[in-house]
């Protein structure tokens, strides 16, 4: 639905008191059908939602949000409404059962209601994104009950729940581990929850014996084109919550993990069963003085709903307690050394010479996941990204990744707040094995690495799925601090320290064949193009290490001079750029349909042109202008007629299919349409493979 020309989407909180009978399923449902709008169903309690879960399983909702505390309801609420896509947001706290009428007549006729416990506002999303709208909203909430936003020690009622899954609770040995662990989850200690919603590979939710645990689905088929994922996300705490008040004195927890909720979101549908075989799925978590994240990180990825998980982290040499952390968590459950290796450099390395050595070291059907220590990902990553990665001819996927801040706060970028993530980069050995490992900065060769895999195989070897996958705290030592600042909790964007970077990106994939990404992207070497020279030191984790290749040995070359020694054909005219005696520059008149021919006047002795024969020489052909032009070689015989031709692109070096029979070549263009073109030179060359 749009209003005024944006998109709307209506948000109902359902209270801890509301009763989800099939009076109240009845009016949720009518709420839904037949509305072309985004519908976010909010509830604290996951036993509330039962009743209402055919519902939620056919698709009804857009949205769902669990948060386990009644009491930071309406916060998440918000906190989750900041991530819809802009429009307008119109917010229903509904308290009692009897005021679902008023609710539904209010969102049929377009108004609103404040009832003695319920309450309605409608906001422009943007507008959410200020802290100070979303704690006036749950102020207005908070006076209508009558209460003062809580900050107190955790009751001892049935109304919060912790979040986990059942492949993090086998990976400990029971839930009874996870209780009686010196963890804490969120404000509270691990012992303090009394229920637990726990994600499994059940068909519906299933309640236990007790009461006091609940297993919920991974996912359910809405029978159409889509399916309800449900997943465990990260969230921040209310700002007005005294941790240290929730806490047993006689008791403290020696490790705090960040609060956990349940999110449902309609997503495109995955075929799941294709993961028969199930893979080996290896975190990989490279670590620089990450003391206060580490544990939350790796943390996410034991609660991952992929069964064949571990978490391979390196320390680079940092000056801060990152090992001791780890210690500390394996001390505390030994049960998951089997699932976190770690190990710790003697220098800095950097991020991707760390990332290269632990993929090389990888068992060869292996897929891995990049995770560095200050990102925690969702719970049903591991499980996503590798059914992605079953689709054919995908070769390496990501999602969609949130920033926040060192509390777990949302930071918006561009009015967003979830955004396309190379962080979240998915991909497995093999393909490394084809084209290459990451080049050996320090920052940004994420970016080049997915363009080679683009270039290697077309875009659909790429894949990116529209999903929050990965939270990402940005701080210090973060790898992108380079190109965003922030202000005001709002990340500003300047990408001008990474054009030069790019540009080495793209001369580098213009002057190198597919054929030759592995021998120049090795992963035991600091090796670089010579060009990279022209980058400033804050890519290079220590530019003296690196080692400098001139990696295209020219074997003959024509360049402006040389062809203008050649005889033009007539109908077109050389046009004088800066310097007429040594600038090459071709215009065409033709009409956009046309094409014809440019040939040089003198003919090539294929010895000349690749004087070695135990080498695989190529060409690049290198131009600037709006002329559709490619370079033309036509090998001929002793007799001087052709045997075959073949084209070469521009700016792109490709490999030259000589026949054997071929005793001299002749060198032109073919013109394609109206323009001009100014070539800069053509190179045979053939690879100088590294020392």
């Amino acid at each position: 639905m749009t209003v005024g020309g944006k998109e709307k989407h209506i948000v109902v909180i359902l209270s801890s008191n509301l009763v989800c009978d099939n009076v109240a399923n009845d009016y949720l449902v009518r709420l839904s059908k037949g509305r072309n709008t985004s519908f976010v169903l909010v509830a604290s309690k996951p036993k509330q939602l039962l009743s209402l879960y055919p519902v939620l399983s056919q698709g009804k909702f857009d949205h769902l949000v669990v948060n386990g505390d009644s009491r930071y309801l309406v916060y998440d609420a918000v906190n989750y409404c900041r991530r819809l896509s802009s429009g307008l947001v119109h917010i229903y706290y509904i308290n009692r059962n009897e005021e679902l009428t008023s609710f539904y007549s209010c969102e049929a006729f377009g108004g609103s209601i404040k009832g003695q416990n319920s309450v309605s506002v409608e906001v422009d999303k943007l507008k959410l994104l200020s802290e100070s709208v979303l704690l006036s909203f749950e102020r207005l909430k908070a006076a209508l009950e009558g209460k003062l936003i809580p900050k107190l020690k955790l009751d001892t009622d049935d109304q919060c729940s912790a979040f986990t899954t059942q492949n993090c609770i086998r990976r400990l040995g029971n839930l009874e581990t996870l209780k009686q662990s010196s963890l804490a989850l969120g404000e509270y200690q691990a012992n303090q929850y009394s229920n637990w919603c726990i994600l499994d590979d059940v068909s519906v939710p299933q309640l236990s014996s007790d009461k006091l645990s609940i297993r919920w689905p991974y996912y359910s088929d809405t029978g159409n084109q889509d399916c309800m994922l449900f997943d465990l996300q990260p969230v921040a705490e209310h700002p007005l919550v005294y941790a240290s008040s929730c806490f047993d004195v006689n008791s403290l927890p020696r490790i705090r993990l960040p609060r956990f909720i349940m999110v449902g979101r309609k997503v495109p549908k995955l075929n799941f069963n294709q993961l028969k075989n199930k893979p080996p799925a290896i975190f990989v978590m490279s670590s620089y003085n990450k003391e206060q994240y580490i544990l939350a990180a790796i943390w996410s990825v034991l609660m991952q709903t992929y069964e064949n998980v571990r978490v391979e982290v390196v320390d680079d040499n940092s000056s801060d307690n990152s090992i001791g952390q780890i210690k500390l968590l394996l001390s505390l459950l030994p049960s998951l050394a089997k699932y976190v290796g770690f190990h710790q450099c003697t220098d800095n390395k950097g991020t991707y010479a760390i990332r290269n050595q632990v993929i090389a070291a990888l068992e060869p059907n292996s897929i891995y996941y990049v995770n560095d220590a200050d990102d925690i990902s969702s719970a049903q990553r591991a499980k996503l990204q590798a059914t992605l990665l079953s689709v054919p001819d995908v070769k390496a996927n990501i999602g969609n990744i949130v920033r926040v801040d060192s509390n777990y706060r949302l930071l918006c970028f561009d009015d967003h707040i979830e955004h396309y993530g190379s962080a979240s980069l998915c991909s497995t050995k093999s393909v490394h094995e084809d084209i290459g490992y990451y080049q050996s900065l320090k920052r940004g060769a994420d970016t080049e690495f997915i363009n080679r895999i683009t270039r290697a195989w077309g875009a659909n070897a790429f894949y990116w799925f529209h999903y929050p996958l990965l939270f990402q705290t940005f701080g210090k030592s973060n790898l992108t601090e380079d190109i965003y600042q922030l202000i005001n909790n709002q990340l500003l964007e300047n990408i001008v320290p990474r054009k030069l970077l790019k540009e080495c990106f793209d001369k580098f994939h213009e002057q190198t064949t597919v054929e030759q990404m592995a021998t120049l992207t090795p992963s035991n070497r600091c090796l670089l193009p010579s060009h990279y020279k022209e980058l400033t030191d804050e890519f290079f984790v220590d530019k003296q290490r690196v080692e400098w290749a001139d990696l295209l040995e020219v074997q003959f070359e024509l360049t402006p001079i040389d062809l203008l020694k050649s005889k033009k054909e007539q109908g077109f005219a050389y046009i004088a750029g800066g310097n007429a005696e040594s600038d090459f520059v071709l215009e065409s008149g033709l009409e956009e349909s046309q094409h014809d021919y440019i040939f040089l006047s003198n003919f090539f002795d294929p010895k000349k042109i690749i004087p070695k024969t135990d080498v695989h020489p190529h060409v690049y052909f290198e131009s600037r202008g709006n002329l559709g032009i490619s370079f033309v070689l036509v090998y001929q015989d002793a007799k001087g007629e052709q045997i075959s031709h073949q084209f070469f692109w521009a700016n792109h070096k490709m490999p030259v299919k000589m026949p054997a029979a071929c005793e001299s070549i002749k060198l032109g263009f073919r013109l394609q349409g109206a323009g001009s073109v100014e070539v800069k030179r053509i190179c045979f060359t053939t690879l100088q493979k590294p020392e």
